[in-house]
Formats: structure tokens, sequence, C-alpha cells
């Protein structure tokens, strides 16, 4: 369910598994409030124009509208930002860098100086190896 409005009781909605998304929670019911007026009509949820058939998508982050008629394109696109970010998460668990020049990998870990000594090279290089391996752990990938 995507609502312009707030929810109530979202321990059981979440023990149930069932997708919620709301602008808050709130204590109040929609006792006499709350009834249902039409169906499969185009509405507009925080500013965003959703009609029926559209795609509508939703994870921990939020969610997102797909137009019909972009379906397919949008779907293609996700599919090729999706291979490249696992490529780079495969290069930060195996301590590479994303094509970034070792200068400017240590300028980012805080040893910036343009005469930095290969030890503070692999330091930086240590430094986002761990960042990376952190990352896998929160998500429950093996490091």
């Amino acid at each position: 369910a995507v609502m312009d409005g707030y929810v109530r009781d979202i321990l059981h909605v979440r023990e149930l598994g069932f997708p919620v998304f709301a602008a808050g929670i709130a204590p109040l019911d929609s006792s006499g409030r709350g009834k249902v007026i039409e169906t499969d009509v185009p509405v507009e949820i925080a500013g965003v124009p959703i009609s029926p058939g559209d795609v509508v998508f939703g994870d921990a982050d939020g969610c997102i509208v797909i137009p019909r008629a972009l379906e397919d394109a949008v779907i293609a696109k996700g599919r090729e930002k999706l291979a490249a970010e696992n490529k780079s998460l495969e290069a930060l668990l195996q301590g590479r860098l994303l094509g970034a020049s070792e200068s400017e990998v240590a300028a980012a870990a805080g040893l910036a100086h343009p005469l930095f000594d290969r030890v503070r090279t692999s330091d930086a290089m240590l430094r986002v190896s761990e960042c990376a391996e952190r990352h896998a752990r929160s998500a429950g990938r093996p490091t």
C-alpha cells in the first residue's frame, strides 16, 4: 500500500510482511474518516502522478513510480546500473581502486599530499578495503 498519509499499528503490519509506504506513523485511526471513493483511477501522491498500470516499486529506502510507457526502458537501465554497482562492489571487496589514481584515493582517505609514499598508499587502500568489508557484512555477504 502506498499512502499520502499516516499509518498506525506498524509493528503488526511489519509482522504480517505487508509492504506499506506512508508519510509517517501516527496513533490515530481512520474510523469514520476513511472511505474508498474510486479505484483504478489516476492519483497524485506527494506531487507524483500515478496512473493505473504504472509500476510502483518500494524497498527500505522508499518507493518510485515508473510510468507504464517507460517500464521496459527503466528496467533495462536499472539492470545496467545494478551490474555496474556489483562490479564496483566486487572491486572494492578485492581492495582494488575504482578508476581513481592512488593520490586521489590517498586524499580521500585523509592522506592528502602530492608527495605521499607507498606506505601511505597502502594505508589508503586498506581503509577502502575495510569500508568495503564493513558494507558487505552489513548486507549479509561473506567477506
